[in-house]
């Protein structure tokens, strides 16, 4: 009896942290759940990133060394091509006021971290429509 390949979900994500074992970590874990992943250390040009890679989902770090992840997110909006892209918060100051200021920007989502696999997993789950990958299947 030959079993049948299940198909597998894909999303593309961007990542983008300059703690580089935050952005390893993030990147492995999404690796791990099936996603294809872009990375970038810094929010300089970030957009013209986005516009390359088509990014479904992307993850900022809040604290980046070369700007803000709000003032990235700002841009990011602004353009009209990346405008709907949903975009995750994520940061390590895991306070009221910093919850409170990433839903008034508008951002989608907040990952504190240290976050796990499966919070990762959820929140792609969660705010990115999957695509369901049939290349590998077999026709029946």
């Amino acid at each position: 009896m030959e079993i049948e390949s299940l198909p597998t979900l894909t999303a593309r994500v961007l990542i983008v942290d300059d703690h580089v074992d935050s952005l390893i970590y993030a990147k492995y874990a999404s690796e791990a759940c099936g996603y294809h992943v872009t990375i970038r250390e810094c929010g300089n040009r970030l957009v013209e990133t986005a516009l390359t890679c088509k990014p479904d989902i992307i993850l900022l770090d809040l604290c980046l060394n070369d700007t803000t992840g709000y003032e990235v997110f700002r841009q990011l909006k602004s353009c009209r091509q990346t405008q709907n892209t949903p975009v995750v918060a994520v940061t390590a100051m895991v306070t009221e006021d910093v919850r409170a200021q990433c839903v008034e920007t508008g951002f989608t989502y907040f990952l504190a971290k240290p976050f796990t696999v499966e919070e990762l997993d959820a929140a792609i789950r969660c705010y990115k429509k999957i695509t369901v990958d049939t290349s590998g299947m077999k026709a029946a």
